[in-house]
């Protein structure tokens, strides 16, 4: 199971694993943007 899976079941995950943070930051430019 990988980390992003634990996550969406609510189960204990990795917040700093590659594949979370890659789609994290696509929503913090999007914020980043918003509140400029």
């Amino acid at each position: 199971m990988t980390n992003y899976e634990r996550m969406v079941k609510g189960l204990i995950y990795d917040p700093a694993d590659e594949e979370i943070m890659r789609e994290q930051s696509i929503y913090q430019r999007k914020v980043w943007e918003f509140n400029r």
